[in-house]
């Protein structure tokens, strides 16, 4: 009887959750760190109202009016947060705020999703450089489930700041989407590297576990005492 009492107390005595699992959206599909692009985006792709789907693969990439450039580079300050490359916006003095990109993903109707991804500035001009990061529902004309925006006006070396944002999916399919928010693009270009998306599962729970141990216990009783 004592061993029973020992191995219920040790169910009591543990976290009432169980650890569930972390899943990374395929970081291949998402090419969040642009490592694959299409020729010639290293040395600049323009880009209008009409939608790009070769100059970063899996990602659409548009302006909202007029034409701007994108550009895929490496080896450059400020240096890629993950892998080799990251990706320019409004480049070579190019039209600021006005270049958006987007691609849409699986996902779990009611679960809940970490975005992240890393802004920085390339190039010692002033002002404003920032991106707003939002993922919106698959349904026409998209409810939006999560944002931040990361922008600084800080003149100086380039540099980049981490930025992140949760949403709880409504559909099986969502959008990420990050808009240019720069008001100044001579000289100064916004970077973006790093997207990610994780998803973050409820924890498990155990009662029922303690209940299954609970109602062992009390049939090992019974026959206990039948003897």
């Amino acid at each position: 009887m004592k061993m029973c009492a020992f191995v219920v107390g040790v169910l009591l005595g543990h976290a009432a959750v169980a650890p569930a699992q972390t899943v990374i959206i395929d970081p291949t599909h998402l090419n969040g760190s642009f490592e694959t692009f299409g020729t010639g985006a290293d040395l600049g792709t323009a880009i209008t109202t009409s939608a790009n789907t070769t100059v970063v693969p899996n990602w659409t990439v548009m302006t909202s009016s007029g034409s701007a450039s994108v550009r895929v580079l490496s080896n450059q300050t400020p240096l890629p947060v993950d892998g080799s490359y990251w990706l320019g916006l409004n480049s070579q003095d190019t039209t600021a705020g006005v270049v958006f990109l987007e691609q849409s993903f699986a996902t779990t109707i009611g679960m809940s999703y970490l975005v992240s991804f890393s802004a920085g500035r390339d190039g010692l001009a002033s002002g404003l450089v920032g991106v707003t990061g939002e993922v919106f529902d698959a349904v026409s004309g998209g409810s939006l489930l999560g944002s931040v925006t990361s922008s600084s006006s800080t003149v100086g070396a380039a540099f980049y700041s981490p930025a992140s944002f949760t949403f709880t999916a409504t559909t099986t399919t969502s959008r990420l989407r990050f808009s240019d928010i720069s008001t100044s693009t001579t000289s100064v270009d916004l970077v973006l590297d790093n997207v990610v998306v994780t998803s973050i599962p409820e924890p498990v729970a155990v009662g029922g576990l303690l209940g299954a141990a609970t109602l062992g216990f009390a049939a090992w009783r019974r026959r206990f005492a039948v003897r």
